[in-house]
């Protein structure tokens, strides 16, 4: 004999459900009693406890789930899909330093195909950075015109600027 899902899920969690006094589902009609006297009206209802108690989790809710930066391990490849549009160029300028600094030669800049807004935008940023060497798209198999393989300078590498020395005369 077939019966209907939502039958079997009733009988289901009225089986495993721990047995409370309230309606099992949306639309069930109940009555509400009015208080018997003043004092019960001031006492405090289910509803105000409930608000009261789900109050600190609507608050935390609110609150930011990594009120702390997370750092993450710098590689050679740095996907932007997971980037907000809005945060691409200090992404991609934070990327480039932090990968400059751990001595990385060749890195690779995952930006996507599309329509190329985002691919302007980094080479954009590639042409402004001073320890950038040079980029081109990467071949078929690593992104082809979806990524940009981009060469860095190594600290080595850069001009080291001269340190100006203030002379006191000395009498």
């Amino acid at each position: 004999m077939f019966k209907p899902i939502s039958l079997i899920r009733r009988w289901l969690r009225a089986q495993l459900a721990p047995s409370v006094d309230r309606p099992e589902d949306a639309g069930d009609r109940v009555r509400i009693e009015p208080a018997q006297n003043s004092d019960a009206a001031s006492e405090p209802t289910a509803s105000d406890a409930a608000t009261q108690h789900l109050s600190p989790l609507r608050e935390e809710s609110n609150a930011d789930p990594f009120p702390e930066p997370v750092r993450l391990e710098v590689e050679d490849v740095f996907d932007l899909h997971t980037v907000q549009p809005r945060e691409v160029k200090i992404a991609v300028e934070e990327y480039l330093r932090e990968a400059h600094a751990k001595r990385l030669r060749t890195v690779r800049i995952i930006h996507g195909k599309g329509r190329g807004a985002l691919r302007a935008q980094v080479r954009s940023i590639l042409a402004r950075t001073p320890f950038v060497i040079g980029w081109t798209d990467a071949p078929p198999e690593a992104g082809g015109w979806g990524a940009t393989l981009v060469q860095l300078k190594t600290i080595d590498e850069e001009p080291k600027r001269a340190m100006s020395v203030k002379t006191r005369d000395l009498k």
